[in-house]
């Protein structure tokens, strides 16, 4: 065998590789980008719902703390809870129209401030992560909740 034939066989096989590397990009391609969209998904929610929930807590903690009379009956707390979310919301840039923000005031034996905030959340890729569901055979749905809810609950400073 001469060394022209020799080196053609090699070449050969190389194209062949390269081919068959195409096709294997061809199948795993749609997995990774999927998998991609999964994290960048997962991540989002994740910081959605930590913000979320630092809202409900801080908009808590200052309404527990606002001095209020035995005449204002958590008025001036419920409104500093109030106040409180809408600005963060506008500071994190979160729609603060979208945001519920229910406060509850407990005026009994031990007084209590409640701030409950909801929050709708939508996939930042879109459907693209419907498809692991659509895999695991639930349907086209996605695997993360429609909104992000938060209840916070402390115990009001009596001055």
């Amino acid at each position: 065998m001469s060394k022209k034939t020799s080196q053609m066989g090699i070449l050969s096989k190389i194209s062949r590789r390269r081919g068959s590397a195409a096709i294997e990009f061809a199948f795993m391609a749609p997995l990774m980008v999927v998998l991609a969209a999964a994290v960048i998904d997962f991540a989002w929610y994740i910081n959605r719902f930590y913000n979320i929930q630092q809202v409900t807590r801080d908009s808590a903690r200052i309404a527990a703390t606002v001095y209020e009379s035995d005449a204002d009956a958590g008025v001036a707390s419920v409104q500093a809870a109030l106040d409180h979310s809408e600005t963060v919301f506008t500071g994190l840039g979160l729609d603060d129209n979208l945001a519920t923000t229910d406060v509850t005031y407990d005026n009994g034996e031990f007084r209590t401030i409640t701030v409950a905030v909801t929050y709708p959340h939508t996939a930042m890729t879109g459907g693209l992560l419907n498809i692991l569901s659509v895999l695991a055979g639930e349907g086209n749905v996605s695997p993360l909740p429609d909104e992000i809810f938060s209840t916070f609950t402390m115990a009001v400073e009596i001055q």
